[in-house]
């Protein structure tokens, strides 16, 4: 597999990782993106509950990442007291982050954590608030979303006017979770162990997309439903909210829609003088040039797999580790799509508005 051109100086040695939770996140997100940035980090041990995708993850390492040595175990502790590591890569189920990431730092370990940060609100919050006292160490949250290319191309037609001033965003995801294969056959997710069900699981993402765009919520409205046969907890979101900035937008969101043509994110932001879509690899601008004019193709961008934000996560990783650059996805912005989706599940369940 080819890899990324890293330009590396000489003192920028590759980061020392361990990896807690060898799932399907690690199989199919990071495992790809450690291939390509294989000069960036050296995975030291990995471990996972089951011994065998423990051993196996391992010897992958060695065999495709240049890792030779890496360890395995199946008690996570070893690697948090492995003096060798000093970082570490969390994909455990959502209910047991938040008690890992607080036992990495409290080990000295710089973190890279699967979305969310935690399973209920105050928790998260706690987190937060603990983390506050370890500003020596590197905590990012892995939201790709906070580093897709299409959300941050349309943020800088947004900045730059090409739409005029922004009036509403709105944001559509509608597919089925399948049980029998994909994320859908994880066990602790069929069961919602953690609470909030495909909602706190996948419409996370979303929450931070709108964020991108339109910045803070002021308030919003939200009404949910639970469709999925097999899927626990709630799945199924019509949300409607009012950003800081006075646009207003909203979010379709389903986990349980069996449909021909599946809708994994469409966005479309409107404007004054015009208008961005988003949807299977392209950020489209639409502007006019006069008041009464219909607006027509300004500008087309065509996107791969690397820029859906998983690269640029593990990059950003490593350069605050190893050059102080700022994190992007911290435990902060984080939190407040945490809060948000939480909050939505509340709204749904009071009838109330919610106020921030």
């Amino acid at each position: 597999m080819e890899t990324v051109d890293l330009k590396l100086a000489p003192s920028d040695e590759a980061v020392r990782l361990g990896i807690i939770g060898t799932g399907l996140a690690v199989k199919w997100i990071h495992w790809p993106v450690l291939q390509k940035l294989a000069g960036m980090y050296t995975v030291v041990t990995v471990c996972d509950i089951d011994p065998a995708a423990a051993e196996a993850t391992a010897q992958k390492a060695a065999e495709e990442l240049g890792s030779p040595g890496c360890t395995w175990t199946t008690d996570y502790h070893d690697v948090l007291s492995n003096p060798a590591v000093e970082a570490v890569l969390i994909a455990l189920p959502i209910q047991l982050t938040a008690r890992v990431i607080l036992e990495a730092v409290r080990a000295g370990k710089h973190v890279l954590a699967e979305k969310p940060l935690a399973s209920n609100l105050e928790q998260a919050r706690n987190l937060v608030e603990t983390l506050g006292e370890y500003k020596n160490l590197v905590v990012e949250i892995a939201e790709n979303y906070h580093y897709r290319t299409d959300l941050q191309k349309a943020k800088e037609w947004i900045a730059a006017g090409r739409i005029g001033e922004p009036i509403l965003i709105e944001m559509s995801s509608h597919h089925w979770v399948d049980k029998d294969r994909g994320f859908g056959t994880t066990p602790w997710r069929q069961t919602d162990e953690y609470g909030g069900g495909i909602l706190v699981d996948a419409a996370i993402h979303h929450i931070a997309g709108l964020r991108e765009l339109g910045g803070d919520i002021a308030r919003l409205q939200a009404f949910i439903t639970s469709a999925h046969p097999f899927m626990a907890g709630p799945d199924t979101l019509n949300l409607s909210l009012q950003f800081r900035n006075g646009v207003i937008g909203s979010l379709l969101f389903s986990g349980a829609i069996k449909t021909a043509q599946p809708r994994y994110m469409e966005v479309a932001v409107y404007g004054t003088r015009g208008e961005i879509k988003i949807s299977y690899g392209q950020a489209v601008l639409n502007a006019s040039s006069g008041e009464n004019d219909k607006p027509t193709l300004v500008e087309e961008v065509t996107l791969t797999r690397e820029d859906s934000g998983y690269l640029s996560e593990f990059k950003n990783f490593y350069e605050a580790i190893r050059q102080g650059a700022a994190v992007i996805s911290t435990v902060e912005e984080t939190y407040h799509d945490f809060e948000i989706i939480t909050q939505a599940i509340n709204s749904a369940a009071s009838g109330q508005i919610v106020q921030f």
